[in-house]
């Protein structure tokens, strides 16, 4: 009231209404704008770091502040001037989704790129920042935005649940799926299970059958032959060949004649 200039700079450039707001004072921001004479205070002036006074608060997390600046005019998406950032990029890299939701509510652009071409969903999906994903996505952020590398927010995401969400995925209902039967299981209600000799009349090995009825592993070159299959007393001793006693389905092969014999 006593004519001090609102736009003094300190060493950093920071104006009163930088400090008001880093010190988290919306009180000292409210006297500050309203005592000065109208015109006076330039809330887009940047500090040393790009800044705005608004980008000061949404960092510093002081809704007040932000709510006061934007009744007073402030631009809710100017960027800073290194690297274009505007306050809900802000936000969504310091992972405050209460303020990224009061930037919304307030009529933030969702799809506002900073100088290398991303967004603030290129930075949510980026950092996995899964409730920020959601938030963004449901305000309507372009999940198909390419920055200047030509990335979308999908091809820089690497968490599977977010993905999803960029698909569209999450926000469908899950289809209720039976799980399916394991071979184990599926053995005892299977009609090929029921059956335990094969068309050659030895016991059935194949992937159906359940361990439980699977007969028990014959020694290496010895296979077990099923007892209808034994030859006949009265024959005489014959050699029989190492790859088996059958040498076609169902029928055994003849005995060999003995050496020496007619």
């Amino acid at each position: 009231m006593a004519g001090a200039s609102p736009m003094a700079l300190d060493r950093h450039g920071q104006t009163a209404a930088h400090l008001a707001c880093e010190h988290r004072s919306p009180t000292c921001l409210r006297a500050l704008l309203d005592s000065a004479a109208p015109g006076t205070v330039d809330l887009e002036a940047r500090n040393y770091d790009g800044l705005t006074a608004l980008h000061v608060a949404v960092n510093m997390e002081c809704p007040e502040a932000v709510l006061l600046l934007l009744e007073r005019g402030a631009d809710i998406d100017a960027v800073d001037i290194k690297s274009g950032r505007s306050p809900l990029i802000h936000a969504v890299e310091n992972n405050s989704l209460s303020m990224v939701q009061l930037l919304l509510q307030h009529g933030a652009n969702v799809n506002a790129q900073m100088y290398s071409g991303s967004s603030a969903l290129h930075s949510a999906s980026g950092r996995g920042l899964l409730p920020l994903v959601r938030t963004l996505v449901r305000s309507g952020a372009d999940s198909g935005l390419k920055n200047c590398h030509n990335d979308t927010p999908l091809m820089v995401a690497r968490s599977r649940r977010v993905i999803d969400i960029l698909r569209g995925k999450a926000t469908r209902p899950a289809p209720a799926s039976q799980p399916e039967p394991s071979p184990e299981r599926s053995a005892t209600t299977s009609p090929e299970s029921s059956s335990l000799l094969s068309s050659n009349g030895l016991l059935s090995t194949s992937p159906s059958s359940s361990p439980s009825q699977s007969p028990p592993k014959d020694p290496p070159g010895f296979p077990m032959a099923p007892p209808s299959f034994f030859l006949p007393p009265s024959s005489p001793p014959g050699f029989l060949p190492f790859a088996g006693v059958l040498r076609a389905p169902g029928r055994p092969m003849p005995p060999s004649p003995a050496p020496g014999g007619s």
